[in-house]
């Protein structure tokens, strides 16, 4: 839009005809004409009559010239002022934009990595065996490996007993934990104690890590967004 434009619209807004801002203003109606169809360059003086007039400040006027209009103004001291300031402002504000919109991306970026990996929460389980109580004195494996307790000398009828004997003891116990505790490990209970070996390890998915993927797609997308509506969203396209 070019000043011209931008004063015949605010005119139009005003309600008023080019012989009422003429009088308001106290510009020739024909200096208003040659201004709305570009055919002049205004003074300052005259610039700030039109502007009190039609109750706009130049600040207002600037935000809307098209940069092809800006050169064949620069010699108007008000508008020339208002043209560095404003682009002063769209240049904190573009760079406020970048920071947000980056902040945005590597946010989503990190949301979508965490979720596909589970990250964020402990989805794998453990689950441990334990066949049977050991007693005291005895091999903590002893109902895994028996043969290690049965002495050598024993006879085939006693290493038969001993093993029945073993196998009567046998009580099963499964424990499922989050955190890995080992191949085996052996804690006291009462009457003596048990030793659990790993058996299965099972991962879960867990409805929060398809969560963080949905945000951190819909901030990554937005971030994207942001970026290709850059222009838009300063108000004026970069130069």
């Amino acid at each position: 839009m070019t000043l011209g434009e931008k004063l015949r619209d605010i005119r139009a807004q005003r309600g008023l005809t080019q012989p009422e801002l003429a009088e308001r203003s106290g510009v020739e109606q024909s200096y208003i004409s040659k201004l709305e169809n570009n055919l002049s360059i205004p003074s300052s003086d005259k610039l700030h009559q039109i502007l009190n007039a039609l109750d706009t400040s130049v600040e207002d006027i600037v935000a809307d010239i098209e940069e092809f209009a800006e050169d064949s103004l620069t010699h108007v001291s008000e508008i020339s002022t208002s043209l560095r300031d404003h682009k002063r402002n769209l240049a904190r504000t573009a760079r406020r934009i970048v920071i947000q919109v980056s902040f945005t991306i590597a946010l989503g970026a990190g949301l979508i990595l965490a979720g596909a990996t589970s990250t964020l929460y402990d989805t794998t389980y453990y689950q441990y065996r334990s066949l049977g109580i050991v007693l005291v004195g005895e091999s903590k494996e002893i109902f895994e490996n028996p043969a290690d307790t049965i002495p050598s000398t024993a006879s085939d009828r006693e290493i038969q007993a001993l093993k029945d004997q073993i196998t009567e003891r046998i009580s099963q116990d499964y424990l499922t934990v989050q955190e890995y505790r080992g191949r085996v490990f052996n804690i006291p209970v009462e009457g003596g104690s048990r030793t659990y070996f790993l058996r299965d390890k099972t991962t879960v998915s867990r409805w929060q890590n398809q969560a963080a993927m949905w945000i951190g797609v819909t901030l990554f997308v937005f971030g994207i967004f942001l970026i290709l509506n850059k222009q838009t969203m300063t108000g004026r396209r970069e130069t």
